[in-house]
């Protein structure tokens, strides 16, 4: 008669049965990338698969092909950068890049394949004093006077609410108070077809509450910081980029499926 038992596997020491490797293996297996059909120009029926898309899971297609060329992308930083500088002079403010800039390849698309893209991320600026808070609302809008000369959209508050404590308790999490007179610090970023543009604005003296500074090494730290960045598609690869996202325009985007 055969046994009704079946041989454990031991790895490490341990034993371990085959209905536990068939739930590890479940766990682990990547879920199967989406897929999308729909009826092209022609009337004729295309299914695409998204593990072929070759932007990422957080680009539709028009987006990323709206985004500046990469031999673009340094210049644009640098005009944008220049003339924010020169239009905030009226703060005496000494701006001096703290981080080295560089081109980040992406390595995944969010749904098993590979991405195309590549991002770069500039230097940040920052200086050694900020304006009076009663300034920061002036600071932005010459921000954004900047930005729309540049095609980009204006500046929005950073909202970063990780755990759902809605807007009032998030508000007080971060900045410790709902007002925003008095804030202490401001960050505020400007997204538009790939680009993004980051400032922040700080002034620890000014934290409210029981919370605020008190030792001198506490106190003083008062700055204003911008950066920029982009994610576009490399020069020598355009051409094939773009033959291989056209059957991906004009659809939504599915939730990405996989962490790469």
């Amino acid at each position: 008669m055969a046994s009704e038992f079946r041989t454990p596997l031991i790895v490490g020491g341990a034993v371990i049965g085959l209905s536990a490797i068939v739930a590890a293996v479940a766990v682990l297996s990547p879920e199967p990338p989406p897929t999308t059909t729909y009826e092209a120009v022609n009337g004729e029926s295309v299914t695409v698969s998204w593990e072929d898309y070759p932007a990422n899971s957080g680009y539709a297609a028009d987006e990323i092909l709206a985004a500046p060329a990469q031999g673009e992308v340094v210049a644009r930083w640098d005009a944008m950068r220049l003339e924010i500088e020169e239009r905030l002079v009226a703060w005496d403010l000494d701006f001096a890049p703290a981080l080295d800039d560089g081109w980040f390849p992406q390595n995944g698309n969010g749904y098993g394949g590979a991405s195309s893209l590549i991002s770069y991320n500039s230097e940040e600026q920052l200086t050694t004093g900020a304006p009076p808070r009663e300034d920061w609302p002036e600071l932005v809008a010459i921000v954004d006077g900047v930005l729309a000369e540049h095609g980009m959209a204006p500046l929005g508050l950073d909202v970063d609410d990780p755990q759902g404590l809605g807007p009032d308790e998030w508000l007080l999490e971060r900045y410790g108070s709902t007002d925003p007179d008095e804030w202490s610090v401001w960050n505020g970023t400007a997204y538009s077809n790939g680009e993004w543009l980051s400032v922040t604005i700080r002034n620890d003296d000014l934290f409210p509450g029981e919370g605020s500074p008190e030792t001198d090494a506490e106190r003083g730290e008062q700055w204003v910081s911008f950066s920029y960045g982009a994610t576009t598609v490399p020069d020598s690869e355009r051409e094939a980029f773009e033959r291989r996202i056209e059957p991906f325009r004009g659809l939504d985007l599915p939730a990405s499926t996989s962490s790469d």
